[in-house]
């Protein structure tokens, strides 16, 4: 047969079982190829299984048929029928040289026909490796010139033909792709198909700002998402965002103030944890981070060191608050904040609430102040509400106001903060300050109060304080330097140095009640090791319902127990070791404060423990308690002048301001009592010295031996000499009556010989029905001699008086039933005569 000019078969659309006509040459069925193609794939069809040949035999022409299930199987798609001859040589020569040549040349011609259908099936191979245009679609435009496709991406436009672009989309797998940056994701069209996005940056590719998208049927409402060219919406789903995802730049140049709040409030409402990045951000106003979990990249000591980690400087008032925003009251029960520093940026301050446009807070215990706050943790200031606003809601319920609970900081620094570098408001509930660093904070607020307000200055700012309602908080291993160092601070001349205070727990009540603020202790506020230098004040503690201390550590600073003006049943102080230098210990409250150990570290340099407090003891004595007080430069100093204590404020009642301590220093017995008994028996003469400004009535009822009834306002006095000047004694003493006594007036005092009084003190305030009460004292002795003063009761109600102690020492608080010291009630032992 001859071969005529090939004429390729149509591509015919599927529709039934044929036939779908072959108008070539074919040399048997097996030499045909039928195909089913998809526009982006090509199926392969088996003879015999999808389709049949007629005739299967070698023919100039024939007919496809599919079978009925592949048929219905490819029904509308596009069938392609081809030949694939196989190449072979099958003349052979009968003798004669040019059928021998013959025979040669069509071997050669075979041979090399068979090279290239091997070298095409490799060159297939690599095609099919290659990107291309489905052949059933129409042909597209070649690429843009050298120069124009440097440095770009390949892309398609709107007609599908391809291009070079700066925000491009790259094809990665299937239902993903690879945009640019976010800021540019308006300009792409995404493929329906795709359900995953990432990008390569936020404003610019490797800005750290990347992040993988996934589809979402609506807009998330948060700043870490993104919105494509056709309207779909994509939000962020990495595990840990990143606040450069969201645009902050973290350059120091830029204000990242709006950036890093959306990233807050991004964490807020998916509640993932989040990260800052290491670098130094500026910050114009406040970060609210309420409810929110995240973390930086660490914070130094200073942030003036090499790698100081995650640094926030910020003129915002305050600077970090836990609340949602400015409006918002809303309370959380958990939130994270470690390795992030912050620290004053060095220009006016900015506080959001419209009703400060000067940057001045509104305190719990200080309206407008002045000076930055750095990280105010829990209720948000701007809502305190009123003890008015909370009567009226509630009439029958004592004013008090909750917070946040659940808190958690670790690992922060606080630095040149011009107020507090830690101001806490109702922050409730197992929340902890752990690990953290404050350094020069608090100088230009206690400089600028002491003006003001003298001997209050240094109370007024400073590391951590605890404004009130304060619950179930611990704060441990925080260090605070509070002076000027080697580094260099724009803003921190040599005044600021050695003021402010380190620690504060409490408010003053008289300050919280001028705001008509429900005042309230603190409760249960734990320090575990604490380290202040330069403060003026390590510690001051001024309501507290339950405090401890395990150890503090006070360079030069102050420590200051009870707050004069306050309740004093409202500050229970535990302290487990004190360890100070150069400065004193003032107590001014009782009865529930135990010093524990105190180490004064430079023995040569003495320190007081000076003590306005005492206690009005009914039943067995309670008092000040002290484990132990290593090396004789710690002195016991007994102050009998309230107006000098701690929060001492004009008008102050005195009476249970009896300067006592309970310690194991300079132990003493009550066989070195001082004092003898009043009479020998009940009502008799009065005896050892014992003189009275009219007769002992003898018919009083009630009087037992050794003891003395005073009526009509007569005095018993008695001098005793002996006392060693300067040394610490205790005075004690038993007054009870029947019926209603005046508790005014001067019931006992203490002189020296020339009538100059130690002290003098009433009972109390009103009238009492039936007292039976102890007092219990300090005092330093003066020269060689102590006079004590007694008064009388009235002619129906006397006093009578028993069981008086003088002992050099502090000696424990005695009561009626203590064996050791009267073997009977109402009597003494025979070593007191």
């Amino acid at each position: 047969m001859t071969t005529e000019a090939f004429i390729p078969a149509d591509d015919y659309v599927v529709a039934g079982a044929g036939p779908y006509p072959i108008p070539h040459e074919y040399g048997e069925s097996g030499a045909l190829v039928a195909e089913v193609l998809t526009g982006i794939t090509t199926l392969i069809l088996t003879e015999g299984i999808d389709y049949s040949v007629t005739p299967e035999a070698e023919a100039a022409s024939g007919n496809l048929y599919l079978t009925a299930d592949a048929a219905v199987t490819h029904d509308g798609k596009t069938l392609r029928i081809t030949r694939a001859t196989i190449i072979e040589q099958g003349f052979a020569s009968t003798g004669g040289a040019r059928e021998t040549g013959l025979e040669k040349q069509l071997d050669r011609l075979t041979r090399g026909i068979q090279d290239l259908e091997r070298k095409a099936a490799y060159m297939q191979a690599a095609f099919q490796r290659t990107l291309r245009i489905p052949e059933l679609l129409d042909s597209v435009s070649p690429l843009p010139a050298l120069a124009y496709r440097a440095n770009k991406l390949l892309a398609f436009d709107g007609q599908g033909n391809p291009t070079a672009a700066e925000a491009t989309v790259a094809v990665i797998a299937d239902g993903s792709w690879i945009i640019g940056t976010a800021l540019t994701a308006y300009l792409v069209t995404v493929d329906p198909a795709v359900e995953v996005i990432e990008t390569q940056g936020y404003a610019a590719r490797g800005d750290g700002g990347h992040g993988t998208y996934r589809r979402v049927g609506a807009d998330p409402g948060h700043a870490g998402r993104l919105q494509t060219a056709e309207g779909s919406w994509w939000e962020l789903i990495d595990e840990e965002p990143l606040s450069r995802q969201v645009g902050a730049k973290w350059n120091l140049a830029d204000d990242d103030t709006a950036a890093i709040n959306a990233f807050h409030h991004m964490l807020r409402v998916t509640g993932k944890r989040g990260r800052h990045p290491a670098g130094h951000a500026f910050c114009s106003g406040t970060i609210y981070a309420g409810g929110v979990r995240v973390r930086g990249a660490g914070a130094s000591p200073n942030s003036f060191w090499v790698g100081g980690g995650t640094w926030i400087h910020s003129n915002g008032q305050p600077i970090w608050s836990n609340a949602a925003d400015v409006d918002s009251d809303t309370l959380f029960s958990l939130e994270e904040t470690e390795d992030v520093g912050i620290l004053w940026a060095g220009g006016t301050l900015n506080n959001d609430d419209p009703a400060h446009p000067d940057g001045t807070i509104n305190l719990f215990d200080k309206p407008n102040y002045p000076f930055q706050i750095g990280f105010q943790l829990g209720r948000n200031l701007r809502f305190i509400p009123t003890k008015t606003e909370l009567l009226a809601a509630d009439p029958e319920k004592t004013p008090t106001i909750s917070g946040d609970g659940v808190m958690s900081m670790r690992r922060c620094t606080a630095q040149s903060i011009g107020g507090w570098g830690w101001y806490l408001f109702a922050q409730f509930g197992n929340s902890r300050i752990t690990d953290c660093y404050a350094r020069r904070c608090g100088g230009p607020a206690s400089v600028y109060y002491e003006a003001l307000e003298p001997g209050l200055g240094n109370t007024r700012g400073g590391t951590i304080n605890f404004a009130s309602a304060c619950v179930d908080v611990r704060v441990d291993d925080l260090h605070t330097v509070g002076g000027p160092d080697n580094e260099q601070s724009p803003w921190f001349p040599a005044e600021y140095a050695g003021t402010g205070t380190f620690i504060r727990i409490g408010s003053a009540k008289s300050e919280v009640d001028a705001q008509d603020y429900p005042w309230d202790s603190t409760n249960n506020i734990t320090l575990g090791t604490v380290h202040s230098e330069g403060h003026a004040i390590g510690l001051d503690v001024r309501s507290a319902k339950f405090f401890s201390c395990e150890d503090l550590n006070s360079n030069k600073g102050t420590v200051n127990l009870g707050w004069a003006s306050n309740p004093s049943g409202d500050t229970r102080v535990l302290m487990r070791k004190t360890r100070i230098v150069g400065a004193d210990i003032n107590v001014c409250q009782s009865p529930h404060i135990d010093l524990g150990t105190v180490i004064n570290a430079t023995p040569f340099e003495p320190i007081s423990i000076n003590y306005w407090t005492g206690t009005h003891v009914e039943g067995i004595a309670q008092g000040l308690g002290m484990d132990d007080v290593f090396n004789s430069a710690i002195n016991l100093a007994p102050q009998t002048d309230i107006t000098t204590a701690p929060g001492y404020s004009p008008g102050m009642s005195d009476h249970n301001r009896l300067p006592f301590i309970r310690t194991r220093l300079l132990p003493t017995s009550v066989l070195n009592n001082l004092f003898p008994a009043f009479a020998a028996t009940a009502g008799g003469s009065l005896i050892n010295g014992w003189v009275s400004t009219g007769d002992v009535e003898s018919s009083i009822v009630g009087v037992q031996p050794f003891e003395v009834g005073l009526e009509e306002g007569r005095a018993l006095t008695n001098s005793i000499t002996g006392c060693v000047p300067g040394q610490l004694y205790t005075f004690m003493v038993r007054i009870r009556w029947t019926g209603s006594l005046a508790l005014g007036g001067t019931p006992y005092a203490l002189r020296d010989g020339s009538d100059n009084a130690i002290i003098e003190r009433d009972l109390g305030a009103g009238s009492q029905i039936d007292g039976d009460v102890w007092r219990c004292m300090n005092f330093l002795a003066p020269d060689d001699t102590v006079k004590v003063n007694f008064y009388g009761g009235t002619k129906d109600v006397p006093a009578i008086f028993s069981c008086p102690i003088l002992v050099k020492g502090a000696l424990d608080p005695l009561g009626p039933d203590n064996l050791g010291v009267w073997p009977a009630r109402g009597q003494m032992i025979s070593t007191f005569v």
